[in-house]
């Protein structure tokens, strides 16, 4: 009798204990949503670095051209007059951390106005992760209803600190 009683109970247990681990995979979304997050956040940091180098760019050296490898290179070189701007001594044109790939930019009489980035899922708006620097991108933290590409307009006149 006893050994029967501990079988249901050990039954019971187990199936509650299965039931709780289903139940937080599926409210929390499990690992997989997690790491998406994650990778969102990391492009929402890179966008605001990526902006903040074309803020630094577009105060010392005027409009932005097409060719990003012209930014890039100038960026690389230690003493080039695009690191004047104050606070522009580390900038460099980020691409997306998980892709590789560089974010888009939208242009509007020529001169670049929007910086996009495709992200995995969407959100409710401040998630914690702020980088320090938002100026340049001031809509960064504004929710988005769901994942795919979503534009942030830039302040290329922004003041960089």
């Amino acid at each position: 009798m006893a050994s029967d009683r501990h079988t249901l109970l050990a039954g019971t247990l187990g199936a509650v204990i299965l039931a709780a681990i289903i139940a937080g995979i599926s409210i929390t979304g499990g690992p997989g949503k997690a790491r998406k997050l994650k990778e969102d956040a990391l492009r929402l940091d890179a966008v605001s670095d990526a902006a903040r180098a074309l803020a630094c760019y577009f105060q010392a050296k005027g409009d932005i051209p097409e060719d990003m490898s012209i930014v890039d290179a100038e960026l690389a070189i230690a003493n080039a007059d695009v690191h004047t701007p104050e606070n522009c001594w580390d900038s460099k044109v980020a691409t997306d951390p998980v892709s590789g790939e560089p974010f888009g930019l939208r242009r509007e009489g020529g001169t670049v106005t929007h910086i996009c980035a495709v992200f995995a899922t969407g959100n409710s708006g401040d998630n914690g992760y702020h980088h320090l620097v938002t100026r340049a991108v001031p809509s960064l933290y504004e929710p988005r209803k769901s994942g795919g590409e979503h534009c942030f307009g830039i302040n290329l006149n922004a003041k960089l600190d």
